[in-house]
C-alpha cells in the first residue's frame, strides 16, 4: 500500500483536478481575449500581465508535476475573488 503524496514526480490525476484546471485555464484566457472587448480601465496592462502570469504559472505547476499545489492556490484564489468583487 502505497502512502498517498509518495511517489512524486510520477502522480496520477484525477478527474475533479483536471477539470478544474481546465475551466480555470479557459477562464483566466477568456479574461485575456475580453479584456480588449471591455471598457478601457486604467489598470488594463496591470491586468492582463497578471492573467498571462497566471495562465503561465498554471502551466508550468501542471508540467512540473505540481497540480496538487496548484490547486490549492487557486482555491484560495479564487476564494479570494468572491470578497475583491464585493469591494
Amino acid at each position: 500500500m502505497e502512502i498517498q503524496g509518495t511517489g512524486f514526480p510520477h502522480q496520477s490525476v484525477t478527474n475533479d483536478i483536471w477539470w478544474y484546471y481546465m475551466v480555470s485555464m479557459s477562464f483566466y484566457w477568456s479574461l485575456c481575449v475580453s479584456q480588449f472587448f471591455d471598457v478601457k480601465r486604467k489598470d488594463f496592462w496591470q491586468m492582463f500581465i497578471h492573467h498571462i502570469a497566471t495562465i503561465i504559472l498554471m502551466c508550468l505547476s501542471w508540467v512540473v508535476n505540481v497540480f496538487r499545489i496548484g490547486t490549492l492556490v487557486l482555491m484560495v484564489h479564487d476564494c479570494a475573488d468572491i470578497f475583491l468583487e464585493v469591494i
